[in-house]
């Protein structure tokens, strides 16, 4: 029977200890230290008070677990006071107005401003790469592209199509046509770079949506007639 009712105060002194979110690392102080403050519910249990500070040892034959601050005073208090902090910052939606004035914080009228597009177009910077072109000779007002294929090899995602025969009178090749996916172009400027006459040429005009995926695949002729921007007035 002593044994049992021993097991018993054990069980529930390391349950309440587990509960009470002791310390992680038990320690074991000398009993000259405490006094004894309370008994516990459970048989045997006694918690002992640090002379020298707010420090409370619980201790049931053999067992000890050392807790920071009072524990059995504390805790219902520490529980009400979380639940009223959660009920009121529901109750008077704390998250919304936290949010609502980290968002006007930014609204300064000062700080705001509309660009009328597409009556005013945005200015872009100076090496902004955008739709493709194909330029002309304008002398001659023939292409440059002398169908060397080195923009098609440079490109990483090959989209370029390059299409040529050779003329037998000048042995030259002469190009035939020229295809350009523009929806699965990363405007890396590679083309760009590797055309020896700046024949391919990367404007600024950044107005290219299409209502289909063949329309974003530009052919010779659209590619010579180069980017049309609408202009919109008020």
């Amino acid at each position: 029977m002593a044994f049992a009712v021993a097991a018993a105060s054990l069980i529930c002194a390391k349950a309440l200890a587990k509960q009470l979110n002791p310390i992680k690392s038990p320690r074991t102080i000398p009993s000259e230290r405490f006094r004894i403050s309370k008994p516990l519910p459970c048989v045997g249990a006694r918690l002992f008070k640090d002379c020298f500070g707010q420090n409370y040892t619980l201790r049931v034959k053999g067992f000890e677990r050392t807790f920071l601050g009072s524990p059995l005073d504390n805790l219902s208090f520490r529980l009400q006071t979380n639940i009223m902090n959660s009920f009121l910052k529901r109750l008077f939606l704390a998250d919304f107005w936290k949010g609502m004035i980290l968002t006007f914080r930014t609204q300064n009228p000062k700080n705001i401003y509309t660009e009328q597009y597409p009556q005013e177009r945005p200015m872009v910077a100076e090496r902004y790469r955008g739709a493709p072109r194909l330029n002309m000779n304008p002398e001659t007002g023939e292409t440059l592209c002398i169908a060397c294929n080195l923009c098609a090899l440079a490109c990483p995602e090959n989209l370029i199509v390059v299409g040529w025969h050779r003329d037998d009178a000048t042995r030259r090749k002469v190009l035939t046509n020229f295809t350009y996916d523009t929806s699965r172009c990363m405007f890396c400027g590679l083309c760009e770079d590797a055309c020896p006459t700046d024949c391919l040429e990367l404007t600024q005009d950044f107005e290219m949506a299409s209502y289909s995926r063949e329309g974003a695949i530009w052919d010779r002729h659209r590619l010579e007639e180069g980017p049309t921007p609408a202009r919109y007035t008020r």
